[in-house]
């Protein structure tokens, strides 16, 4: 399926729920609600990863508000910044809280070598001796569907969130042979979308076999 609006998706639903155009409203709020649920999974596509973005670490030992949209970090690809004086990447440990204070209580301040991921921030330490540009990827929820755009999930995975949307209204309308058209939609879009994101990781990690390079 190409990718589509949001009113398209919308028209699609009420196609295969037998030209429901009484539905609009709740086929939004379940387009929502499909989406919601999909990134609060465990597993994450591969578009939605905001790639190599920009967090400033200001002077002082000040906590750092998240990115909004943030969900959680990608693997492998911590906290980071570009030392000019060692020219090179200089990558952030990360730590939990009592790590954190444990180790830099007392530290002066400086060049940023650890990091804690709090509720809505991000916490620096030691304290930051002047402003430092640091770089991560991180997993960014998709626009939501308010107005009539095409989101994250409707270019890349449009099968997948118009199934899930549609096995959501099914139920709640009782349309069984509904139910059984969006299920075979989702679980196939949800397949593909993650055939994707796996063939992008393994073309991103080096393959061992028995050990060795």
């Amino acid at each position: 399926m190409a990718a589509m609006t949001r009113d398209e998706a919308v028209s699609f639903i009420q196609v295969e729920l037998g030209f429901r155009t009484d539905q609009t409203d709740n086929i939004i709020a379940r387009l929502k609600q499909a989406q919601r649920l999909f990134e609060l999974g465990r597993s994450l596509p591969w578009f939605l990863v905001q790639e190599d973005a920009t967090l400033t670490a200001t002077t002082g030992s000040g906590e750092i508000a998240l990115p909004t949209g943030f969900i959680r970090e990608v693997p492998h690809e911590t906290l980071r910044y570009y030392s000019s004086t060692d020219t090179e990447e200089v990558f952030l440990e990360k730590l939990s809280l009592v790590e954190a204070v444990s180790r830099f209580t007392d530290v002066d301040a400086g060049a940023p070598l650890a990091y804690v991921l709090r509720k809505s921030t991000v916490a620096i330490y030691p304290e930051r001796d002047t402003s430092y540009a640091l770089t991560w990827s991180y997993y960014k929820q998709a626009d939501e569907l308010s107005t009539n755009i095409t989101n994250a999930w409707l270019t890349n995975a449009p099968d997948a969130l118009i199934g899930r949307a549609g096995m959501l209204i099914a139920e709640v309308l009782k349309n069984q042979s509904a139910l059984v058209k969006f299920t075979s939609l989702y679980r196939e879009g949800w397949a593909a979308a993650f055939a994707q994101t796996i063939m992008r990781e393994e073309d991103n990690d080096p393959l061992y076999v028995g050990g060795q390079l």
